[in-house]
């Protein structure tokens, strides 16, 4: 999936501020956050505890939803990530 506009390396600012509640208060920790090397996270807690998370890239001002997956560790699984920047790449 690819949000087309925008410019910069981050993401876009109305995703950020959406993705952290925008001014809704203080959160422990912010729903859209950067991994390094242009790979940003989105968190989402489902029900029964469990967490699902969403990692992207922009890229050419586009956003590009690379991986999307059911978190079942407090870090993120080495393949997932590993995947991720394999398919960052294929968007150059």
């Amino acid at each position: 999936m690819v949000w087309e506009g925008g410019t910069g390396d981050g993401p876009p600012f109305s995703l950020v501020a959406l993705a952290n509640g925008n001014g809704i208060g203080m959160r422990t920790m912010p729903l859209c956050r950067s991994l390094g090397g242009g790979l940003w996270e989105v968190r989402s807690n489902l029900e029964q505890g469990r967490m699902f998370r969403v990692i992207f890239c922009v890229a050419v001002g586009r956003v590009v939803l690379l991986h999307g997956f059911v978190k079942k560790t407090q870090k993120t699984p080495r393949a997932d990530l590993d995947l991720a920047r394999k398919r960052q790449k294929e968007f150059g």
